[in-house]
């Protein structure tokens, strides 16, 4: 079997590199290294370690995680890492496929969403301030298990953005309560965990993995949901094809506004330094712009 593995990672070599991840390696130095498996689980990372280990993204921050597919590059990157931390839930298929690929037995490749009670069919977990704290967590134990030098430094850390985000989940619970409103249209039916933790209901154009497009039945009923429910705004996330989300608010008269689910970051948000914490609070005001 190992043989196998030795084979089909000497093959790999000599495929194209894919461009979705222009990752460099590791520097050769004494830090922990670190794989993430998206922006989500970078940006928590990066929170509780800062430069205290080395951390590489496996796709690229504007690319579709759903979608990725792992080269020889990425391969060799998991052989050198110590630590892969990914979300779980099925928001990474290719992860299996990634683990078969590997003769790295010491690589430890850490689920963060262990702890969360799944929503079925939905791993967007993230969108949940309580189930961000949870993973967050998750990752800071990981990293004081096999950094115990620096363990001061992860909890204090932890102890600031667990602050930070407790605030968030606050100002989400205080300001939601207040809308008369609960019904959202979504283009992405990607916000189940945010309704679920906050009582709101989202009906979306297009299902959690944007596969299907949707069909003149599926249309007719959102607009006539609008129409019935008095809808004055549509959500659609960054980097996706408008037509249908414009079409429908064409027929409605309704706005149009951004919601994002956060899988990764469009240019302008790396330009502008946004983060998990900014892009929720953004996320927030969309909503009562459009609720309350």
């Amino acid at each position: 079997m190992k043989r196998l593995i030795l084979i089909i990672l000497m093959f790999l070599l000599f495929l194209p590199i894919g461009c979705n991840n222009p990752h460099e390696g590791f520097k050769d130095d004494d830090r922990l290294k670190v794989v993430t498996s998206f922006y989500i689980m970078y940006d928590f990372t990066y929170k509780i370690a800062k430069d205290k280990v080395q951390i590489i993204n496996l796709v690229d921050s504007s690319s579709d995680a759903h979608d990725f597919e792992f080269t020889s590059k990425d391969i060799i990157l998991l052989e050198n890492a110590d630590i892969l931390f990914y979300n779980g839930l099925g928001f990474e298929p290719w992860i299996d496929d990634i683990k078969e690929s590997l003769t790295n037995k010491n690589l430890k490749m850490v689920n963060t969403s262990e702890k969360i009670t799944p929503l079925e069919g939905d791993p967007h977990s993230w969108l949940s301030v309580i189930n961000a704290i949870s993973q967050i967590e998750v990752i800071k134990d990981t990293l004081i298990k096999y950094d115990e030098d620096n363990k001061d430094f992860y909890n204090e850390n932890f102890n600031s953005v667990l602050n930070t985000l407790n605030n968030l989940h606050e100002d989400y619970v205080t300001t939601i309560s207040s809308f008369t409103k609960k019904d959202i249209v979504v283009s992405h039916e990607a916000f189940g965990y945010l309704c679920h933790e906050y009582g709101l209901n989202q009906i979306g154009i297009y299902d959690i993995y944007n596969s299907d497009e949707p069909d003149i039945k599926r249309i007719t009923e959102i607009i006539d949901f609008i129409n019935e429910n008095k809808i004055t705004t549509i959500f659609y996330e960054p980097n996706i094809n408008k037509e249908k989300v414009e079409f429908i608010a064409n027929q409605t008269k309704t706005n149009i506004e951004i919601l994002n689910p956060i899988e990764g970051l469009t240019k302008k948000e790396i330009k502008d330094n946004e983060d998990y914490i900014s892009i929720m609070q953004k996320n927030l005001i969309a909503l009562e712009g459009a609720l309350k």
